[in-house]
Parts: structure tokens; sequence; C-alpha cells
């Protein structure tokens, strides 16, 4: 490589120079703009709040998605010490983790809904060999790095403790009610009198909110419970 840069001259060095920058430029905005996509999906699926889905008055752009999104990935970055391997190592084991659930999910659908209509069909022989590949090349990377299932976890668990609460507002505005209603000091406090009233209003917007289910045929005979 040094020898054909040396052969090529400046030219050839600035060139690729270019090339490397718009290649790596074109990744950030992959990233920025599929990460974009996935905090309006999770919003619209009421996983983040709202305010992830209001955009830029001129350029329409999600401010909020592309802000938290450079704030994860600096965090991810820094709190690794800065090594890209460690940070390649962790992306590969999300990838790998995001893949092993198209075979969990078809191994679920054989045994919970089987006579479900769909146009493909996947034996039971592939998803297991699947699965298996799936950890193996997963074992394989945590042996080549065992730091990495370190940082994976501790952002796995803090990621499943967001989605957690999120998912559970009413049960946590239940809580708070409960803790408010346990210390009358609360109630004759000017900044906190009003706190039982707007609780109670947080939760029937909460539980008024409408909710939109997909069902292929008219089998299902009891849907799940709003919280």
């Amino acid at each position: 490589m040094l020898t054909t840069l040396k052969a090529g001259g400046k030219w050839l060095r600035t060139w690729i120079v270019v090339d490397a920058i718009v290649v790596l430029c074109g990744g950030v905005l992959t990233g920025i703009l599929a990460s974009s996509e996935l905090f309006e999906q999770l919003a619209q699926h009421r996983i983040l709040p709202s305010t992830f889905l209001s955009t830029m008055p001129i350029t329409r752009a999600p401010a909020l998605s592309i802000i938290s999104f450079t704030t994860f990935s600096a965090i991810v970055y820094f709190s690794s010490s800065a090594d890209l391997m460690i940070v390649s190592s962790m992306f590969s084991l999300v990838w790998l983790f995001v893949m092993s659930l198209f075979p969990v999910t078809l191994l679920i659908l054989k045994f919970s809904r089987g006579r479900l209509r769909r146009d493909e069909r996947a034996t039971f022989g592939v998803i297991i060999v699947t699965i298996i590949v799936v950890i193996l090349v997963a074992v394989g990377n945590i042996v080549a790095t065992p730091r990495t299932a370190g940082y994976f976890t501790i952002y796995f668990i803090g990621i499943v403790t967001v989605f957690s609460l999120t998912q559970n507002k009413i049960r946590i505005l239940r809580w708070a009610y409960w803790v408010y209603d346990q210390y009358p000091a609360l109630h004759g406090w000017n900044a906190t009198r009003s706190w039982d009233g707007r609780i109670i209003d947080w939760m029937a917007r909460l539980k008024r909110q409408p909710v939109c289910i997909l069902v292929k045929t008219d089998e299902v005979r009891r849907f799940p419970p709003i919280p």
C-alpha cells in the first residue's frame, strides 16, 4: 500500500483520503438515518416519548433523535476506553443478537401459531441449525475479546430497563401516587399540593390512548388486557 502511494504521488494520496472521508460520511449518515427511523417507530409504538416525533421547522429533521444517537454513540465509544476493537466486537454481538431473533420468532410461531397462514415456512431443522450457528459465532466473538461480553451485558440491561419503564408508565404512576398518599406533608406544600390530580389525569390520558391490534383471522379469542 505504501509503495503504491509513493508511486502514485501526492495526487493518489489526496484521492484516497478524500474517498475515505466520503465513505466514512456515508456510513455515519446511514447510521443517523437508520437510528432516526428506529426512534420514530419506537415513539409511534409508545415505547419512547412522543417528543421523538417532533421535527425541526425548516429541515424537518428529527433533532432529538439525532442528538440521542450521537450522545449514545459517544458514550459507547468513550466508555470502552476508545478501543475500536471492543466497539466493533460489541457491534458484531448486537448484530448476531438481532439476527437470532428471526429463528427464535419462527420457532415460537411453530408452537404457538402453527396454523397461521403464511406464504413461506422454514423447516424445524433449518431453524435449529441457524440458532446453533449464531450461538457458535457469538461464543467465538466473546472468546476473542472477553471484555466485549461485559460491555454488551451492561448496555443490554440498561436499554431493557429503560424500555421496561416506558412500557409500565401507569404502574409507575400508581406507585408514585401511593408514595404521595403516604406522606401527608406533600399535600400541604405549594409545590406538591396538586400532584395527586396531575398523576390521576396523566394515568387517565394514558388509558384513553387508542390501541391498534392487527389479526390475520378471527381465531383470536381473548385480547391482552390494556394496562
